[in-house]
């Protein structure tokens, strides 16, 4: 948080600046934008990226408002509203091919879209496309990220080796490249195909690694995933009270760093769980408020269909 706060004061500094052009204006919005996004400040953000927009138009300059657009959607991603963002994104899509410019990390964005929203062909599609261009522009870190997309839409779809096989070269490669961030994403999609494999040694093991390596990055948003995963472990192990702690504690990092769609996946797991310790009440309860965070355009498919479940089953 306080990093955050820092960082929006030095971009209000550069607005306030009498001596800002179009190009420092346009970037400090945008940047504000994210701030206050990340902050769970909607309307403020909305506001920001807008202003931000304004500036390019009045400028002329259609690539630095491709890149304003782009980052408004990556932050809605960001914040897990995957509805909210397909449209900002698109619209970044066609001012990168007007301009000439196709950007592989505007194709990336609209991958992981397209993969929260369920349309995994299309995605993985994309993701293929901003992994090549990424490649041509040695962007290891975001070439990394594709392939943490396309190994979670192969698991979300069943292929489970095919994920393994992508996560584990993803391990591999991110941390030769002593790259933290892919590293802990890797070791949450280990995890969760260890654990769809029945080793859940393993997927323990592969959990609290990335754990650790969310907590040296001091990444709340990768710790609630990975506390998803090691709820979902504790659950198949039948440790119920353990599981609801994981889940709990995930929840609770999620809804303070305004992370909705994450925030949908604990509340349908956490209804599971309660389902299977006889509080069918209780499971109603976080099955409804996740069929919730997705009709207000937050959480993925896979959470609607596993609140749907538990509703039936109860």
């Amino acid at each position: 948080l306080r990093r955050l706060l820092d960082a929006e004061a030095a971009l209000r500094s550069v607005l306030e600046h009498p001596g800002a052009g179009p190009a420092a204006m346009g970037e400090a919005y945008t940047g504000m934008g994210v701030v206050a996004r990340l902050l769970g400040d909607t309307e403020r953000a909305q506001e920001a990226f807008d202003a931000g927009r304004r500036v390019w138009q009045a400028a002329d300059d259609l690539a630095g408002e491709a890149v304003s657009v782009r980052t408004h959607g990556w932050a809605e991603l960001i914040a897990g509203r995957p509805r909210s963002a397909l449209p900002k994104l698109l619209r970044a899509r066609e001012l990168d091919e007007v301009t000439g410019r196709p950007s592989g990390l505007t194709l990336q964005c609209l991958g992981w879209c397209e993969f929260l929203v369920g349309d995994h062909a299309a995605a993985r599609a994309h993701v293929w496309e901003a992994a090549g261009a990424l490649s041509a522009a040695d962007d290891r870190l975001n070439i990394g990220w594709c392939f943490g997309i396309l190994g979670n839409s192969l698991w979300q779809e069943g292929r489970v080796a095919q994920a393994e096989t992508i996560a584990q070269s993803l391990l591999t490669a991110s941390q030769g490249l002593g790259d933290l961030l892919n590293e802990g994403m890797s070791q949450v999609l280990l995890a969760a195909c260890r654990l769809e494999a029945g080793d859940l040694d393993t997927a323990r093991t592969m959990t609290n690694a990335a754990l650790r390596t969310f907590a040296e990055l001091d990444d709340p948003w990768g710790e609630s995933s990975a506390r998803l995963i090691q709820g979902m472990a504790d659950r198949v192990a039948g440790a119920l009270d353990a599981a609801r702690a994981a889940l709990a504690r995930g929840l609770e990092v999620a809804r303070r760093v305004g992370s909705v769609g994450t925030e949908a996946r604990l509340r349908a797991e956490l209804g599971a769980t309660l389902l299977d310790a006889g509080h069918e009440e209780a499971a109603a309860h976080q099955a409804e408020a996740t069929l919730a965070l997705v009709r207000s355009g937050g959480g993925d498919r896979d959470s609607e269909i596993r609140a749907l479940v538990v509703l039936a089953k109860r």
